[in-house]
């Protein structure tokens, strides 16, 4: 895609700040796969449940769920994955029949934060499909009993027959007087090949008002990494439409999006990438399909250009 470069004046303060973005840092390595060899997904679950109240962490047969998206993905972030109350009881209440879903998790903390890191088995056609779940709440306190307490907790789910995984963790956001970096801080992902993939929910109000500090703060995470990764990718919920964040960035940053609205008739969920390698680009799609997706975001699949 042909980025925007048209300015927003009230964007003149993140532009400013997303200057110091713009580093590459280290050597690739030489068995690395190419991080557009992966296919990604991201999608805001908006707290994992279907209006109907249905999990969209079981399969379904007229709601696209998360079963659906990591059928075809190495790695699947998902923002808004619900309560870790709930995920405890969903694993309880639809392991094995009629849903033919399992789950074997582990408590985890990440950065004074609780987790889930599980192995999840589901069907797809008939075959078991394997894969790894890393569940984080992204608040150091305990979930709200509200609706909206469902809705900062993150989530990656991979396919580590095809993403060998290394670490994970959870970069928290400064919150001072002085400094705010946001609601949410960066879900990190590190693959045995180095490649490094954040999972990103930006504030909602401002729209998107600390994309700039969590651009700054992958490039930093990344940059103490050893080995140095030669970038980064950051995928997810960035509450800024793309065409916004395209006048601030410059290569090595860049943006794919699927070209339609993905929330709200607006383009918001979506793929950010800091990478040296020119001719090497990712494509962005919103996955056809005849039912309703179950929540008020679309997912949306990044795969390499051809």
């Amino acid at each position: 895609m042909v980025a925007n470069r048209v300015g927003r004046s009230r964007w003149a303060g993140v532009v400013a700040a997303a200057t110091v973005v713009l580093t590459v840092v280290g050597a690739p390595q030489a068995s690395a796969k190419h991080v557009t060899d992966y296919e990604l997904a991201a999608w805001n679950t908006h707290g994992a449940n279907t209006k109907n109240k249905l999990s969209l962490w079981q399969p379904q047969s007229k709601v696209f769920d998360v079963t659906d998206l990591a059928a075809t993905s190495d790695v699947v972030a998902l923002q808004e994955v619900g309560k870790l109350a709930d995920f405890d009881k969903l694993v309880q209440r639809h392991m094995g029949k009629p849903y033919k879903v399992g789950f074997t998790c582990k408590i985890v903390v990440k950065m004074l934060r609780e987790g889930r890191e599980c192995d999840w088995t589901f069907p797809v056609n008939g075959v078991d499909e394997k894969r790894k779940v890393f569940v984080l709440r992204t608040d150091d306190v305990e979930d709200s009993d509200t609706e909206k307490g469902a809705r900062p907790n993150m989530a990656f789910v991979v396919r580590t027959s095809t993403a060998a995984v290394r670490s994970w963790n959870y970069l928290p956001p400064v919150r001072s007087s002085a400094v705010h970096e946001g609601d949410r801080g960066l879900l990190q992902l590190v693959l045995k090949d180095n490649t490094v993939i954040y999972n990103v929910h930006a504030d909602a109000k401002p729209a998107g008002g600390n994309v700039s500090a969590l651009l700054k703060k992958a490039t930093e995470a990344t940059a103490g990494l050893d080995p140095r990764p030669t970038g980064w990718v950051m995928l997810g919920d960035l509450n800024i439409e793309s065409k916004y964040l395209r006048a601030f960035v410059s290569f090595p940053i860049r943006v794919v999006d699927p070209g339609v609205p993905t929330h709200d008739q607006r383009i918001i969920d979506y793929l950010i990438w800091s990478d040296p390698v020119v001719l090497k680009r990712f494509t962005a799609s919103v996955p056809a399909t005849p039912v309703e997706f179950g929540s008020d975001h679309d997912p949306v699949t990044f795969t390499k250009k051809p």
